[in-house]
């Protein structure tokens, strides 16, 4: 009877047998998957064994007078058992490790998680039933890994990025400057934040600023001006957004869009975030019509015209999701806060209202009003001036129709 001969014994006597049986079942197993190893108590799961239960089925066997055998049996609850793995495996998903791949070549970083594994439940239930009803078996039970499809990885930590982006830029021929703000949980990463930097097209941002401050909803070509302008980067449509916001179109009122956003970067305290030019536009605004800006560093023309900081950046981005969000976004970090609001209509522009004549003041050898080259003259390509002055439908021309001298080659 479970495995012990309890043969000419009686009842008495098979029942302590039993209960010395039961104490070796109570031993603990180790449980073993992966890396990773627990105990399991049968005491914990309610495990016992049926004496009462196993003593009448071997009574019943032994009435035929022939010998019998009455397998081992144990009772527990399986509600408990369930939770034990349950808990196992979370515990093992907490080790899935994280692997970090560098690259050299091109200063990368990767980090890579090994697929997610957990414990097959039905296997390790059959495997942990066997191992409870066998006294003599070893204690140690290795349960089957399984891939786990539901569970994704886990977002890498920012501040294991943190040493990543140090290494890297101590690697870089040049000055990094990063600023990384978790949209989740508000965390932030950098190095460099504050450096000022070239800003290029990261002034993009402001310009969705600026926009969507001061336009009451975008209209269909504008919304595609600024996605393209965040997506591909195009320069024109920038351009065409920074004139919209000020009510008007081409490179003159771009201008006037470009001096608006600088003085309320300024005024929310981003003293080193600005834009003196709309983009690709020196040749015309400058070389072509003598325009000048007091405001220029003598650092140098291109670094000039559109300057950063990474952090600086992240404020803008954060101001532009306000103004959408709420319609308006304050700032405290001068002593005068500064309140940006979106505006009803196009007309109440703070410090730079639109002028008919302002093109003859700002210019001395610009065009009138009736005659803006919206992006013929803006930049060049190949030598050439690309595109085509939308009055005089000139491209690369020495003189256009509204008496404009174009450099030409």
């Amino acid at each position: 009877m479970a495995g012990l001969d309890v043969g000419g014994m009686d009842e008495a006597a098979a029942a302590a047998q039993l209960a010395e049986l039961e104490q070796q079942l109570m031993l603990p197993l180790e449980l073993e998957a992966g890396t990773v190893i627990t105990t399991l108590r049968p005491l914990d799961i309610g495990l016992t064994l049926p004496i009462d239960s196993l003593l009448a089925e071997a009574r019943q066997a032994s009435e035929t007078g022939a010998a019998a055998r009455v397998a081992l049996q144990v009772d527990y609850d399986t509600h408990a058992l369930q939770a034990r793995l349950d808990s196992f495996a979370a515990q093992l998903a907490s080790t899935t490790p994280l692997n970090l791949l560098t690259e050299t070549d091109t200063f990368s970083r990767s980090f890579v998680y090994t697929p997610a594994l957990t414990i097959n439940m039905e296997q390790a239930v059959q495997v942990i039933e066997r191992r409870l009803a066998s006294p003599l078996a070893a204690r140690r039970v290795t349960l089957e890994l399984v891939s786990d499809p539901d569970r994704a990885p886990e977002p890498v930590p920012l501040a294991q990025i943190q040493p990543q982006i140090e290494a890297m830029a101590a690697l870089w021929d040049g000055i990094v400057g990063v600023y990384v703000y978790d949209l989740a949980t508000g965390e932030t990463i950098s190095y460099n934040a504050d450096t000022v930097f070239s800003g290029a097209s990261v002034m993009k941002v402001p310009i969705l600023l600026q926009a969507y401050a001061n336009l009451p909803e975008l209209t269909e070509k504008q919304r595609f001006w600024a996605r393209t302008m965040i997506l591909e980067s195009d320069n024109l449509n920038a351009n065409a957004l920074l004139a919209a916001s000020v009510g008007g179109a081409g490179t003159e009122d771009a201008l006037v869009a470009v001096q608006q956003m600088t003085a309320s970067l300024q005024q929310l305290g981003l003293q080193h975030t600005y834009q003196n030019l709309p983009y690709e536009a020196y040749e015309y605004l400058v070389l072509l019509n003598g325009y000048e800006n007091t405001l220029w560093p003598t650092a140098g023309r291109h670094a000039a015209l559109y300057r950063g900081r990474p952090a600086g950046t992240h404020h803008t981005r954060r101001d532009w999701q306000s103004v959408c969000n709420a319609g308006s976004v304050q700032h405290g970090r001068r002593a005068a806060a500064r309140t940006i609001q979106r505006k009803p209509d196009g007309a109440a522009l703070p410090g730079n209202a639109r002028s008919a004549g302002r093109e003859s003041r700002r210019y001395p050898h610009a065009v009138g009003p009736a005659h803006r080259c919206t992006g013929g003259t803006q930049g060049r390509m190949g030598g050439r001036y690309a595109g085509r002055c939308r009055h005089c439908a000139v491209a690369g021309g020495r003189l256009c129709a509204g008496g404009v001298s174009l450099p030409g080659n």
